[in-house]
């Protein structure tokens, strides 16, 4: 796969999964923009203070 720019996104139509049953599935990958990552990123912090 070729390198992403950020809020890119990648579709892979025909994905096989599985060892021994082989499913065709349909992947989308997509890249966070830096302000998605810096959301998530606060999220993951309150969400860790929280269990503490």
């Amino acid at each position: 796969m070729h390198s992403m720019q950020p809020g890119q996104t990648y579709d892979i139509t025909d994905a096989y999964v599985g060892m021994s049953d082989k499913v065709q599935t349909h992947v989308i990958v997509h890249r966070l923009t830096e302000k998605q990552q810096k959301n998530v990123y606060k999220i993951k912090l309150f969400e860790r203070k929280r269990k503490e």
